[in-house]
């Protein structure tokens, strides 16, 4: 769920504030749409940075933040063709010294052995084959165990297809490949993102001599669950690493002015609630590539009517009043009157909180549904603190609330904060919809509204 998610990411940052945090999740992140798309892509701690590090230092360290006595982590692998084979990244971390046992099978009867030696507090690489296409299994057992620390899946898939030409790269994801989140961009501040389902293929614009990208892929457990739904998994298959590294691409020649079908330019934006009848801070940012000129946006409501517009700059946020409803947004480039981009968003009324004894009673003013959590404050001060797999406790609560609902959530701690968000995303998935109050630096946690909740009542 999202606000689990985001509940795990902001405690992350608190740690990453104090020095405690574990590695990036990956060399080319995802475009950083909004303090919250940035929290949640951060989020459920060391488990799922684990899964997504690059390479054995960063997994080792990811896999030190998941705080538990015995962390194995594996990462899917992809071969570049279905006669060659990949090898893929495994760690063991441990609290005390052991001997690890690992027996790795597939379903087609090839079996492998091997072991493991851990230091007390040690991380240690697990010395895997290269393998071929396919699914495949690995047991990890503390020798002298009857049960296996680990049981886990994970597969070897082909690796996207990579072409540079003129200001220019093609991707192509393999049909026999499951969906594939690539990111890809000169740097973390102006990178791009992308979803390429089974067989597609996207020619993006690239003005930079030297990019670098990295694609994922999850092994859906649900065959009816999305991309999305699986990322924020942490049981179920290992995530596939599609394939990451660095491109030339070629400058030196005469390229034709970008057009809309090249992703060239991507807007996140934090979309701000508004308190009754008071309007909601809706700030954009543009990642885009450099040659685009003549750069403007514009917002229209459901009326059609034109609410905001103007010239935008990349790397340089804008922030539009706008009061709740549903919009379209655009932007344009290059003197095309086809947009470069396109989606719908809402702006909603901020949840409406009232402390009262032992509880906070809650009302969304919405017609549609919010996520809500409510957590303590002090969740933010302790890096040790385990939520464990409870959602209801008595520092972390979460729920949704249907539109016009109201709720009561017992508390029995003196203060709370209150997170909502909408629990439909945008159809680009890039604007992140709240519907109550956000910092706007999120590196500042004492910037979250903390509400008194009486206790001696």
């Amino acid at each position: 769920m999202v606000g689990r998610a985001l509940v795990g990411a902001l405690l992350t940052l608190t740690f990453a504030a104090t020095g405690l945090a574990g590695a990036e999740a990956a060399p080319v992140q995802a475009s950083a749409p909004s303090p919250v798309a940035r929290l949640v892509d951060g989020a459920q701690g060391g488990r799922v940075q684990a899964h997504r590090a690059t390479d054995r230092a960063n997994l080792a360290r990811a896999a030190e933040e998941a705080d538990e006595e015995v962390f194995v982590s594996v990462l899917g692998s992809c071969a570049p063709s279905a006669k060659k084979s990949a090898k893929p990244d495994g760690v063991v971390f441990s609290t005390h010294k052991a001997t690890f046992d690992w027996v790795l099978t597939s379903t087609s009867g090839y079996r492998k052995t091997g072991s493991a030696k851990v230091k007390r507090d040690g991380i240690v690489a697990l010395k895997l084959p290269s393998l071929r296409l396919g699914s495949y299994r690995i047991a990890v057992t503390e020798r002298g165990a009857s049960a296996p620390v680990s049981d886990d899946t994970f597969e070897v898939r082909l690796c996207l297809q990579v072409k540079t030409s003129c200001h220019a790269v093609r991707f192509t994801n393999p049909a026999s490949n499951p969906a594939a989140d690539l990111s890809y961009g000169a740097d973390d501040e102006q990178s791009f993102d992308l979803t390429l389902a089974p067989g597609e293929v996207r020619t993006v614009r690239v003005d930079d001599k030297l990019i670098f990208f990295s694609a994922w892929a999850v092994t859906p457990e649900d065959p009816d669950a999305t991309p999305a739904e699986q990322e924020d998994e942490l049981d179920g298959p290992a995530p596939v690493n599609l394939g990451r590294g660095t491109l030339k691409v070629d400058q030196s020649c005469k390229a034709k002015v970008a057009t809309p079908t090249q992703n060239a330019v991507q807007t996140n934006a934090l979309v701000g609630c508004g308190a009754g009848a008071a309007t909601g801070p809706v700030t954009f940012d543009w990642v885009a590539q450099k040659s685009l000129k003549n750069r403007s946006y514009g917002v229209v409501d459901a009326t059609g009517t034109v609410v905001a517009q103007g010239s935008w700059t990349r790397g340089k946020p804008r922030t539009v009043p706008l009061p709740a409803g549903t919009y379209t947004y655009r932007a344009y480039a290059n003197k095309n009157v086809q947009p470069f981009e396109e989606t719908t968003f809402t702006v909603l009324r901020c949840v409406e909180v009232t402390p009262v004894c032992r509880a906070l009673d809650l009302t969304n003013p919405n017609d549609v549904a919010v996520g809500l959590v409510v957590l303590d404050p002090a969740l933010f001060e302790d890096p040790d603190v385990d939520l464990g797999d409870d959602p209801e406790s008595d520092q972390l609560q979460e729920r949704t609330l249907a539109g016009r609902a109201s709720a009561t959530v017992a508390w029995t701690q003196r203060e709370a904060v209150v997170l909502a968000f909408a629990e439909q995303v945008d159809p680009a998935n890039r604007f992140e919809q709240l519907a109550s109050p956000f910092p706007v630096d999120e590196d500042d946690l004492d910037a979250f509204v903390r509400l008194p909740v009486p206790q001696d009542c």
